[in-house]
């Protein structure tokens, strides 16, 4: 369709301030002259911008509140170059310049290694000032449609363009996807706009894989079909007329076919709602919503309506989400959805962006709303190249944000634009169990609970990959599901003796020991038992494994000789175990489990003094000595797990093997002395003690500051 408007040319000077002089009319009202397709015959305004641009001074301008956002994933995608992790490094002057950014949380993608980067965005427009230093670099292709050149003489396409992709240089503003690239066609010039040159240049942009057109431009108000309208109800409306009741306004319905083969499955249609401050918006919008004989959608919900959200103000001004039905037939809607299906919201009020000359200024409209959406299309696409069309636009309005004031699906459809939520997993996140996305996911669930696990073993078990609803991949560090606990279970010095570290871990019920005296001063300590759920006091679960129950053999050999007459005794202690681990027959990334091998070791002396009775039982008197031991602890034994770690394009799993060692990254080392004391003939017993623990559980690898520890115990019988 061919428009045609009237203008008065802002003056391009870089110093006026924002409002500081009048301002200047643009009026950019393009007036319909042909006809709709399919043979429809009715004319219809079509406009830009419902106010005029304020040209920038930069002096004048002042940074907002800055906002922190948390990442709890990690990267996936073609991540842009030195990236910065803190959003607070992106939130700079030029950032917030615009006006744009900070309401759709932009900062938060930069963050997370988004910026547009391999994106293209086709721009349906007034063309282009190819020269601005803060558009030339990112222009990947020009076409003139309209048979002059691509050179912006209204102002209008240099501005959208720039809200998009003007660079990230430090100075005047920068685009949402500041990395993307342009496909600028001229569809538009200083008297008319063609909405059919803007399909052509959707087929223009399909062909060079662009991922998003951006078309704004929007009807004005046609008073004889607005008279026509019939609500139904609270912003819903059928279309009284005699040519276009099952057609929508100009016969929208059968361009739906010409545009979904111009869009191709990649490309989202970014549309604006236009400025007309209606309840719902019509036109060239009912594309969203014409449906086929088969109930389908024409366009597959490759798709968006952006309406133009006032930040400052918070309110939706311009055109709401209320619906206009496309096919009305026989007193009812066969339309597959509705408008606010596909509506979202955007900032778009006094947004600063580039202008012809090497300027910037001040546009408001939902002109301006559109390219902050195109931009969000662009920043996804980087980080899944996978989604198509139809899901990129729906990831922008499953994940927008509803908790602005006054929100009714009506008039703020699906809410507004939210980066950050959009960058995070949407539905059901889960692991991959098999080669292909579409597979059976397995809940993230459980973790682990051991002793110093080596920093290499937690290595082993990050940039594990989940997949959510759209089967985007996300990437969680599995080694930090897993605590450092303290698993002994006895202690050496605490006993004042030599002790079974075994024993402890098992129930009374499910553990069993024999002593066989080799010689009065060497003993062998032969024992078993089962643990439920752990293997030496560690633990693990869920996707880690689910361990049902483990089973030790052990043995223990104990030295103790008599040194002098003086009650000087030398003890020592030397043990192992083997442990068999079971795992229950549910899904996890366990693949395989090693037997566990585990070693203990204590060297100790003692004096003891006092009086025994016959039975060699002290009566008075008792003991004092010294320890140093090392409790039980793991030796040797590996975890071996199949972990996704990857996705191609083309919807195939990669998993890579990964072993990951049991064996701690230090050992821990106990020191100790105790003192016993007997009394009133062994009615009173007093015992107190001290310990050093080296390297125990908790304590940094490279911290060799002790753990200490200390008790003492009075007993006394009547």
């Amino acid at each position: 369709m061919l428009a045609k408007f009237e203008t008065t040319k802002p003056v391009s000077s870089r110093g006026l301030a924002p409002r500081s002089r009048p301002i200047f009319g643009m009026v950019a009202t393009l007036l319909l002259m042909g006809c709709g397709g399919g043979g429809a015959s009715s004319a219809g305004p079509v406009v830009f911008v419902d106010e005029p641009p304020v040209l920038v001074d930069w002096s004048s301008r002042v940074n907002p509140v800055i906002r922190l956002y948390q990442d709890d994933f990690g990267d996936s995608g073609t991540v842009t170059p030195n990236t910065n992790a803190d959003p607070l490094h992106y939130e700079t002057s030029e950032y917030q310049a615009s006006g744009t950014l900070a309401a759709g949380k932009f900062s938060d993608a930069y963050a997370r290694g988004w910026t547009g980067l391999g994106s293209l965005v086709t721009f349906a427009d007034t063309g282009i000032d190819e020269t601005h230093l803060d558009l030339a670099a990112n222009i990947a292709s020009t076409r003139d449609f309209v048979g002059d050149d691509v050179n912006d003489t209204h102002g209008h396409g240099t501005h959208v363009a720039g809200i998009v992709a003007a660079v990230r240089n430090g100075s005047g503003v920068h685009g949402a996807a500041f990395d993307a690239k342009l496909a600028i066609a001229k569809v538009a010039s200083s008297s008319s706009y063609d909405f059919e040159l803007a399909r052509q240049a959707t087929i223009w942009g399909r062909d060079q894989g662009s991922v998003a057109v951006n078309v704004s431009a929007a009807y004005l108000l046609d008073p004889n079909l607005h008279g026509r309208l019939v609500k139904i109800s609270e912003g819903s409306y059928y279309l009284d007329h005699p040519t276009y009741d099952e057609n929508g306004f100009y016969g929208v319905k059968s361009l739906g076919s010409s545009w979904q083969s111009a869009l191709g499955t990649g490309q989202v249609l970014v549309k604006a709602a236009g400025n007309n401050n209606t309840s719902y918006s019509a036109g060239l919008n009912q594309l969203a919503t014409a449906t086929n004989d088969d109930g389908e959608l024409m366009l597959n919900g490759q798709m968006l309506i952006v309406g133009n959200w006032d930040t400052a103000n918070s309110v939706i001004r311009g055109n709401q989400a209320g619906n206009v039905c496309t096919s009305w037939v026989d007193g009812n809607c066969l339309d597959a959805a509705r408008i606010q299906d596909s509506f979202l919201l955007a900032p778009g009020t006094n947004i600063v962006s580039t202008y012809p000359g090497d300027n910037y200024a001040a546009m408001t409209g939902t002109s301006m709303a559109a390219p902050v959406a195109a931009a969000a299309i662009a920043v996804l696409h980087q980080m899944w190249p996978h989604l198509d069309g139809a899901q990129l636009a729906s990831l922008l309005l499953v994940t927008a944000d509803k908790s602005i004031p006054g929100y009714a699906q009506h008039v703020h459809g699906q809410g507004l634009l939210d980066l950050e939520n959009a960058t995070r997993p949407v539905g059901d996140l889960g692991l991959p169990q098999s080669a292909a996305v579409e597979g059976v996911k397995m809940a993230l669930s459980g973790g682990g609970a051991m002793t110093n696990l080596a920093s290499s073993a937690r290595l082993a078990l990050s940039g594990v990959m989940l997949l959510d609803d759209y089967q985007r991949d996300f990437y969680v560090d599995l080694g930090a599901s897993i605590s450092n606990v303290d698993t002994r279970k006895t202690s050496a010095t605490e006993a004042g003796g030599l002790v079974d570290g075994y024993a402890a871990y098992f129930g009374e019920e499910k553990k069993a020991a024999f002593r066989t005296m080799l010689s009065p001063s060497v003993s062998l300590i032969s024992g078993a038992g089962r643990e439920e759920g752990e293997f030496l006091g560690q633990r693990i679960s869920g996707v880690l494994g689910h361990l049902g129950v483990s089973t030790t053999a052990y043995s223990l050999l104990n030295v103790s000789r008599r040194v002098n007459d003086n009650g000087v005794q030398l003890f020592g202690q030397l043990g192992g175990g083997i442990t068999h681990l079971d795992f229950a027959d549910r899904p996890s990334l366990l693949q395989d489990a090693d037997t566990v091998i585990s070693k203990t070791a204590t060297l100790g002396m003692m004096k003891s003094f006092g009086v025994a009775n016959e039975a060699g039982q002290i009566q008075s008197g008792g003991s004092f000595g010294a320890i140093i031991s090392r409790p039980v602890q793991i030796q040797s034994g590996n975890l071996s797990y199949n972990l996704p770690v990857a996705r191609d394009i083309n919807g195939r799993v990669a998993f890579d093997q990964r072993d990951v060692s049991l064996r701690p990254d230090k050992y821990e080392t106990d020191l100790g002395r105790f003192y016993r004391r007997t009394a009133l003939g062994g009615a009173l017993r007093a015992e107190t003690y001290i310990e050093l623990r080296y390297n125990a559980a908790g304590t940094p690898v490279d911290d060799n500051r002790p753990v200490h520890g200390g008790g003492v115990r009075v007993q006394f019988r009547f």
